[in-house]
């Protein structure tokens, strides 16, 4: 099979890195090529971890606009594309259409991990659903039960293209080993015993780590001897940073851009604190709990349906800071290294796509139709 992964962007997101993993585990009998519609953003890119493909990115957004369906056309034609792997871009439903009627044979399917609620266009799974789109898709991959039922309910869609593969991680990297206990905190200069809350995710609107900065202000109050860190590149960076150096955390809230090592950092960790708007199924709350770090988050998206039993959710809405504040420092105050979760292998998740793929795009030439 010879399959094009087309999103938006390769940016340093977990939707990203999951789909890099997916990938790069569907086996030597599939080719892989990557297609951009959007600018990379400037609060860092994963483009130079597809570089093991067999021809760089096609960054399609650097041709002018009335091109682009072409140059994508005459590339899916010259590298004999059996399917195209569309997730978060819009620019790609928008071709579905077309893509169909000048090259009935080949494939297209597309992922979806959360809900967008505050997307004017609506998000990718109400994009997905519409019947201008849905028609062309001969199958979507949803992350949870509860977005495909989302889904079902509310879209006259054929529910039997519509599958559930659940998120996975490298559970050669994010599990417990003892050797890495407390290294990253000595590497900090801090003591072995002191006490350390991350947050991990994009500086985004949506990962809200202003709430992260409040919350971390206010258990200061109560358990003074508290360290923070804050893990993560975005808008709001520069803004996290200001306060960070301000009063009343005086050094102890460090902030760090995009970090690789992250099973590190988490064998340092004593809580992890996921104070997200919305969300799909966040990597970093499955790496931490596979760790063996206990979580606090807002239960929102997908969370509960995958780890409902391991971690502390504390609702949504009106009270939320203090409730998370207060879950948190119980936590901390118990005990603060929970058994670690097993279960979501990003190899399950990998043969869960694979199939996918191979039900829709069965071993047989495809060329699609001349332009």
């Amino acid at each position: 099979m010879r399959l094009l992964y087309l999103t938006c962007h390769l940016d340093v997101s977990g939707v990203t890195r999951l789909n890099l993993d997916i990938l790069k585990r569907l086996g030597n009998d599939t080719t892989i090529f990557v297609a951009t519609t959007e600018q990379e953003p400037s609060s860092g890119s994963l483009l130079d971890r597809f570089m093991w493909c067999p021809l760089p990115p096609l960054q399609l957004w650097r041709y002018p606009a009335g091109e682009r369906f072409r140059v994508l056309a005459d590339f899916l034609r010259s590298n004999a594309i059996d399917l195209v792997f569309i997730t978060h871009s819009h620019w790609g439903y928008e071709q579905c259409a077309k893509l169909k009627h000048l090259m009935p044979a080949i494939r297209i399917v597309d992922a979806l991990h959360v809900l967008e609620p505050f997307f004017l266009r609506g998000g990718f799974p109400d994009i997905s659903a519409h019947p201008f789109v849905h028609r062309h898709l001969d199958a979507t991959i949803c992350i949870s039960h509860d977005l495909r039922n989302y889904i079902i309910r509310n879209y006259a869609v054929n529910a039997g293209r519509i599958h559930v593969v659940k998120n996975g991680v490298d559970l050669s990297r994010y599990s417990r080993i003892e050797a890495l206990n407390g290294v990253w905190k000595k590497e900090l200069g801090l003591p072995a015993e002191a006490r350390v809350v991350g947050y991990i995710g994009r500086m985004t609107p949506q990962k809200r780590p202003e709430l992260f900065v409040h919350i971390a202000r206010e258990m200061l109050k109560k358990m003074p001897s508290l360290h923070f860190y804050m893990i993560g590149s975005g808008p709001l960076a520069g803004d996290i940073a200001r306060i960070a150096s301000s009063e009343p955390f005086s050094g102890r809230l460090l902030c760090f851009g995009r970090m690789d090592d992250i099973p590190l950092v988490l064998h340092s960790t004593d809580l992890l604190l996921v104070p997200s708007a919305y969300e799909g199924a966040p990597l970093t709350i499955i790496e931490a709990l596979s760790v063996g770090v206990p979580v606090v988050a807002s239960d929102v998206g997908a969370i509960r349906e995958y780890v409902g039993d391991y971690c502390h959710l504390v609702p949504v809405g009106r009270g939320e800071a203090g409730r998370l504040q207060e879950r948190a420092c119980a936590v901390l105050s118990g005990d603060t290294r929970a058994g670690a979760v097993g279960g979501f292998n990003i190899a399950a998740t990998a043969a869960g796509y694979r199939q996918v793929f191979q039900d829709v795009c069965p071993d047989r030439p495809n060329r699609g139709m001349p332009l």
